[in-house]
């Protein structure tokens, strides 16, 4: 998706982004679009795969969070997961989980038997999100 910013530049965004655009005038009465990103939102066809962490398993990922930083509030969900109940993650948050996993498992302070599962849990995950589309 292109979205005309000023005169013939252009800004390339996300699809999945909602744009609110303004459109003001400048000195020189050149009409100039502010643009205003606020929500990311689903597609109709995106999928779903529901996780349920176990403790060690959620206590790995809220420890790594801070790798987490850049995906849509993934960050925040995981924080406040109690491993009660089974998650909904899309495939682009299981993707992060998943680099996650991949970066702790390269630590050698980290218990690899848990790493281990919860890469596995991840990777059902999103062969189920893959082969469902």
């Amino acid at each position: 998706m292109r979205v005309k910013t000023r005169k013939n530049h252009h800004l390339h965004t996300n699809p999945r982004l909602r744009v609110e655009s303004t459109n003001l005038k400048a000195k020189h009465h050149q009409p100039i679009t502010t643009q205003k990103i606020t929500t990311m939102k689903p597609g109709s066809k995106d999928i779903k795969a529901y996780l349920k962490f176990e403790e060690a398993e959620l206590g790995l990922l809220q420890e790594n969070t801070g790798q987490m930083a850049e995906s849509f509030g993934l960050d925040r969900r995981i924080g406040n997961l109690t491993g009660k109940r089974k998650v909904g993650f899309y495939a682009w948050d299981s993707e992060c989980l998943e680099m996650v996993v991949d970066k702790v498992k390269t630590d050698k302070d980290s218990d690899q038997a848990v790493v281990a599962a919860l890469r596995d849990k991840i990777k059902n995950a999103m062969d189920y999100i893959y082969a469902s589309r």
